[in-house]
C-alpha cells in the first residue's frame, strides 16, 4: 500500500513536472515592423467587407515537404470557419492542364461576402526526383510506398530523433528547396504559372482545368496571397517571370495579377536563406536590369516593379505579414533582412507547438502547421484589430 502510494506520488510529480517544462512562449504573437510602430494589419473580413460586390480571392500555395489534398482541404476548411462559413464547404479538385499541379478550390460564403479560395499543391511536380531518396529512408513516406519505392530498406541502425530528421526534414522537405534552386527550377515555375493562372481565370467557371489569359488580364477583384516557405518564392518567381515574358498575353496577366494583390501572408519565411542562391559573391544581383535572371526576392522586384508603374486596378502597394516560429529550423524574420526583403513588411512571432523544457520543440510541426495554427488564422482572417471576426468561430 505504501509502494501503491509513493507510485502514485511519483506519476503525479512527473505530470506536474512535465505541464511546467511544456510551454508556448508565443501562444500570444509578438509584432515587429518596418518602417517601426506599423504592426497593424486588416484581415480577409475586413477586405472583404469593403471589396467591390463583397467578393475577394484567396490563392494559398504550401511550401517544401510533401503536402497532399489534406492539406489544402483542412486550409480551407479552417479559413472557413474562422470567417463565419457554414461547417465542411464543398471543395472541387482540378488537374491543372498539362502540369502536374492540382488546384483545390471552393466558394465560400462567409460573414460579409464571398470569398473565392484556391489552394495550389505542387508536390507532385518535384516527387520524381525525390524518389531517388527513398533508399535513404528508415520508415518510407507514404510518397515513397505509394510509388514502388517501399525497398530497399534502409540497412543501418539509426538513433530515433536523428532517423525522423533524415527522414522526414531533409528527404522529403530540404530535398525540395535543393531541387528547385537547381536546374528544374525553370519547369517547377512554368507548372506553376499555369496553376496561378488557371486558379486567377477559373474562379468565376465550372470545372475550369485550363487559365484563361484574357479573364487572368482582365479580373479587378481584390486578391489574397497566403504563401508558406518555398512555395512563397515560387510563386513569385512564377509571377515575376509573367511579367517578363515575351509573350503579351502571359505578361498582362501577370501585371494584373499582382496589380490585384492587396494583401500577402507569408509563413516559414526562407527568402534570406534562398536568397544567397541568386547572388554573386558581392552579394549583387541584377534582377532589374536583367530579366533573364530570377529575383533574390521575387515580391521584392514585384513591388519594385508597381512602385514604377501606378496600378488603376490597385493603386496602393500590398501589405506583406510574414508569421515566423522561431523554433522553426527553416524560417526567418523578414524586418532586419534589409538587403533581400527591401518592403515593409510585419514580423509576427508565433509558436505553432510547444517547447520542451525549454530545450525542444518539434522541427517538423514547427515548420509544417502555420495554416493549423489558430492564432495565424485568426490574423490572415481577422487581422489586429479583432479578436474574433465569423459569427460562428
Amino acid at each position: 500500500m505504501k509502494f501503491s502510494h509513493f507510485s502514485r506520488a511519483v506519476v503525479l510529480l512527473s505530470s506536474v513536472s512535465l505541464l511546467f517544462a511544456c510551454s508556448t512562449p508565443f501562444k500570444n504573437p509578438a509584432f515587429e515592423s518596418r518602417p517601426s510602430g506599423e504592426t497593424k494589419f486588416h484581415g480577409i473580413s475586413q477586405l472583404v467587407a469593403v471589396a467591390p460586390n463583397h467578393t475577394l480571392d484567396v490563392l494559398m500555395v504550401h511550401g517544401m515537404c510533401t503536402h497532399s489534398a489534406e492539406w489544402a482541404k483542412d486550409s480551407i476548411k479552417q479559413l472557413n470557419l474562422i470567417l463565419g462559413g457554414e461547417p465542411d464547404p464543398q471543395v472541387e479538385t482540378t488537374q491543372v492542364d498539362g502540369t502536374q499541379v492540382t488546384l483545390y478550390q471552393s466558394n465560400l460564403s462567409v460573414d460579409g461576402g464571398n470569398v473565392r479560395t484556391s489552394a495550389l499543391v505542387w508536390s507532385p511536380v518535384v516527387a520524381p526526383l525525390k524518389h531517388q531518396l527513398c533508399a535513404d529512408q528508415t520508415k518510407k513516406s507514404k510518397t515513397c510506398t505509394d510509388s514502388g519505392f517501399s525497398k530497399p530498406a534502409y540497412p543501418y541502425e539509426r538513433a530515433t530523433f536523428n532517423r525522423k530528421l533524415k527522414d522526414r526534414l531533409l528527404n522529403d522537405c530540404l530535398a525540395d528547396a535543393i531541387i528547385y534552386q537547381g536546374k528544374s527550377r525553370d519547369a517547377i515555375v512554368q507548372q506553376v504559372q499555369k496553376a496561378i493562372l488557371t486558379a486567377v481565370s477559373s474562379l468565376n467557371r465550372e470545372s475550369a482545368s485550363a487559365y484563361d489569359f484574357n479573364i487572368a488580364a482582365t479580373e479587378s477583384t481584390p486578391l489574397v496571397f497566403i504563401t508558406e516557405s518555398l512555395g512563397s518564392k515560387i510563386t513569385f518567381d512564377a509571377i515575376y517571370k509573367l511579367i517578363h515574358s515575351e509573350e503579351k498575353n502571359a505578361k498582362a496577366a501577370g501585371l494584373r495579377t499582382f496589380d490585384r494583390t492587396a494583401l500577402v501572408f507569408m509563413g516559414a519565411n526562407q527568402m534570406p536563406i534562398l536568397a544567397l542562391a541568386d547572388q554573386s559573391l558581392d552579394g549583387t544581383s541584377f534582377f532589374l536590369t536583367n530579366s533573364a535572371n530570377y529575383p533574390t526576392d521575387p515580391l521584392a522586384a514585384l513591388i519594385a516593379i508597381k512602385k514604377m508603374r501606378p496600378s488603376l486596378t490597385a493603386p496602393s502597394i500590398p501589405k506583406v505579414i510574414a508569421f515566423s516560429d522561431p523554433n522553426d529550423l527553416f524560417s526567418y524574420i523578414l524586418v532586419p533582412s534589409k538587403e533581400v526583403a527591401t518592403y515593409d513588411v510585419v514580423d509576427v512571432v508565433v509558436s505553432n507547438k510547444n517547447t520542451y523544457f525549454g530545450f525542444f520543440e518539434p522541427p517538423e510541426t514547427a515548420h509544417t502547421t502555420y495554416l493549423a495554427n489558430p492564432s495565424v488564422m485568426r490574423l490572415i482572417a481577422c487581422g489586429t484589430e479583432k479578436i474574433r471576426c465569423g459569427s460562428r468561430y
